[in-house]
């Protein structure tokens, strides 16, 4: 076997654990960018720049064959790449704790349908009961609502 390829044999290990954790990045920058929407973006658009700044040296200038590619590019760039995934995700997920509060709001009638007639002040007995009742729910949900918001 010649001698650059058990060169290479040799470092198979650390050529293995760079495609990873370069994997993870393109992984992980891939899923930021396709995965925002519109009104998002602005909310994280410090931490693109940041990735972005981090990621060009890799792109544009850097040379593969350092010995510290490991410490020098790759651990930084996974800590604000995976910073800002890990932001994302936490929005993406507390949306969804708020679409799932709001799908429940909508599930009861404001006005129910009676059986039968009733008198106008009946009515409004009824309906006033339901919308109150309706409405410490909604106030209640609001409160969760809030509480998703300020963790993103």
């Amino acid at each position: 076997m010649p001698e650059s390829g058990l060169l290479i044999y040799k470092n198979v290990d650390m050529f293995r654990d760079i495609n990873m954790r370069l994997d993870q990045i393109v992984f992980m920058y891939n899923s930021i960018m396709s995965e925002l929407i519109d009104v998002e973006r602005p909310l994280l658009e410090k931490n693109i720049n940041k990735m972005d700044v981090n990621l060009k040296p890799g792109l544009e200038s850097y040379k593969w064959e350092s010995n510290n590619i490991i410490k020098d590019f790759i651990n930084p760039c996974m800590n604000v790449v995976r910073t800002a995934y890990d932001i994302m995700r936490s929005m993406k997920g507390n949306m969804d704790n708020i679409e799932a509060i709001l799908l429940k709001q909508r599930s009861p009638p404001l006005i129910e349908k009676l059986k039968k007639t009733c008198s106008p002040g009946d009515f409004m007995t009824i309906h006033s009961a339901t919308c109150e009742s309706i409405l410490f729910d909604m106030g209640r949900e609001l409160k969760k609502i809030h509480e998703e918001w300020k963790r993103s």
